[in-house]
Parts: C-alpha cells; structure tokens; sequence
C-alpha cells in the first residue's frame, strides 16, 4: 500500500495500466497493473489499512478496511489529505477477469461506519463498491 499526500481526486477508482511478460509467453495470456485508489482520507484515519483479497468464479474480491479514530467529530485544521493506493499484478490467463473492490470503515471502538465525514469533499456512505472487468 502507498499514501498520497498530493492533492488527490475525490473518488475511488480501479485503475490498469498493461506491463511486459517474456517474449516466450503463450499468446492469449496478459500482465496487468491494477491500482484500487480509495477515498480521501486524513489525519483522523489510521495509516494501518487492512485487506483481504480472494478468488471468485469471475475473478478477485479485494475488500479493504480503513480505521478511523472514534474521538474524530468533524474538526479538520491541520487536517492533511491522504487517500490509500493499492496495486496488484495480475496475470489473465482468460480473455477477462473482474475485479470486485469494497472499501469499509469502522471506528477504534470497532463500531462500522455508515457515514463519513471527509473535509472539504463532500460526504462518504459505506462501504464503497466498485467493479471493474480487466481485459
């Protein structure tokens, strides 16, 4: 997992970009670069993210568990952004795979959250899915 703590877009998304596999491997098969960026985040969530990644009949299932501090009630002076970035490389051995990503978040108390607050975005409801089908 990498932080960014430039001035980052404000949705999750599922990104791929394509990389190179040896000269001799058999046609049909692919290598890709897949990057699930998560919600903007900051001071107030914990930089420790959990995640859990398993196979489906379609592809992957990769869900995410970001913390938040239960003490948080909306202040954000100093509030530095920051969102999680998550890559994974994958290798298709089918023409498509589908990639199933669910961001959730809880508080320290371990109370899940519904709602989020991230200023000066507009509000979050969990847990995030997003699906992309990899070709």
């Amino acid at each position: 997992m990498e932080i960014f703590v430039d001035a980052p877009p404000k949705k999750p998304s599922i990104e791929t970009v394509a990389a190179s596999l040896p000269t001799s491997t058999p046609k049909g098969i692919k290598k890709l670069v897949v990057v699930a960026l998560g919600p903007v985040l900051g001071s107030m969530d914990s930089h420790q993210v959990e995640t859990d990644l398993k196979c489906t009949e379609k592809g992957l299932a990769l869900t995410v568990m970001l913390t938040r501090s239960a003490d948080y009630h909306g202040a954000h002076l100093k509030n530095v952004l920051w969102r999680p970035k998550i890559q994974l490389t994958m290798v298709l051995h089918q023409p498509e795979a589908t990639l199933e990503t669910m961001w959730n978040m809880r508080l320290t108390t371990g109370a899940q959250v519904h709602h989020a607050q991230f200023p000066p975005y507009s509000d979050q409801i969990f847990p995030i899915i997003l699906s992309k089908t990899l070709r």
